[in-house]
């Protein structure tokens, strides 16, 4: 099987979904280029929490809001969007690709990550009731930027 693209991996991404008891997820369309030129929102005002994926393809999603959220709800967002991205990689493309637990990126790993030149990052809308929050994903592909987040 070939490595996904990372337009393939960005297709991936669940157009919408219902998030249990809060509400409701939609992507919103885009831009697809390098997000570290695209950002227009500070970082230290951010919490990412990043999902690292291996097999097929190896790389990284996070999920990137606002400090002042709740980060337990949040993360299971992000593990619910990445878990949609493999299942739908490995129904589409046959692709065998394992997803790791989520982990809270530092200052320092996030800004490695939105460097990446083998990136896309996409926005989604979370609407609960008359509430909605903007979250972004960002996707990279990060072969030899693994070790880089690790070590930032």
């Amino acid at each position: 099987m070939a490595t996904p693209s990372m337009e393939k991996l960005a297709q991936a991404l669940p157009q919408q979904f219902g998030f249990y008891h809060l509400g409701d997820v939609e992507l919103i369309e885009t831009r697809a280029d390098n997000p570290s030129r695209q950002s227009s929102r500070e970082l230290p005002t951010q919490t990412a929490v990043a999902f690292t994926y291996q097999g097929d393809a190896r790389g990284v999603l996070a999920l990137i809001f606002d400090s002042d959220l709740d980060i337990s709800i949040y993360s299971e967002m992000g593990n619910v969007i990445a878990s949609r991205m493999i299942t739908h990689l490995h129904q589409k493309e046959g692709a065998d690709i394992l997803l790791s637990p989520p982990k809270v990126l530092n200052a320092g790993q996030l800004a490695v990550l939105m460097k990446s030149e083998q990136s896309h990052k996409r926005t989604y809308l979370h609407r609960q009731k008359d509430q909605v929050i903007q979250v972004e994903v960002l996707i990279a592909s990060v072969a030899m930027m693994s070790e880089e987040v690790a070590h930032a």
